[in-house]
C-alpha cells in the first residue's frame, strides 16, 4: 500500500486496515493451498 501521508484521518486508517485484512486473507489462503496440495518428495 502506498498512500501519501497528507491524506489524514479515517481515510488513511481505513485504507491501512483494508490492506492488512487483504494481506492476512491471502496468507491464510496460501497456507490452506499448501496443506491441500500433495508434496513432491525427491
Amino acid at each position: 500500500m502506498v498512500m501519501p501521508f497528507n491524506n489524514a484521518g479515517w481515510k488513511l486508517v481505513n485504507t491501512a486496515l483494508l490492506f492488512i485484512v487483504l494481506a492476512e486473507t491471502a496468507r491464510y489462503a496460501l497456507i490452506l493451498i499448501g496443506y491441500r496440495r500433495p508434496r513432491l518428495v525427491h
